[in-house]
């Protein structure tokens, strides 16, 4: 090394920014049919505790949109039996768990 380089030394960093992040979703069911990239509410990103990414303004923040990945079609008579049948049991199932357990109580 000549006497006019300079050494450059980088700190090294392994902590991730904290981020403070609030999702906000519309409705709390959806009704089918949706399509694909429909929108059911946003997604707000902050840094946070003061964290500015070492170079990044802090107060920084972004919005996003929260969207369906996939379509989702109406469920068919068949489908909608198979639920009907699985609620039946089900209800019966829960009607006797309840019943023994109400013996030891």
């Amino acid at each position: 090394m000549t006497k006019d380089a300079v050494k450059l030394v980088v700190p090294k960093t392994t902590t991730e920014p904290k981020l403070d992040e609030q999702v906000t979703i519309d409705k709390k069911t959806l009704d089918a049919p949706v399509k694909k990239d429909t929108k059911v509410g946003t997604m707000t990103v902050q840094l946070k505790d003061g964290d500015t990414l070492g170079y990044v303004d802090g107060n920084k923040i972004d919005t996003i949109n929260v969207v369906t990945k996939d379509d989702v079609d109406n469920a068919n008579w068949f489908m909608l039996a198979l639920y009907s049948i699985g609620d039946f049991f089900s209800g019966i199932w829960d009607y006797i768990t309840d019943g023994i357990k109400g013996w030891f109580n």
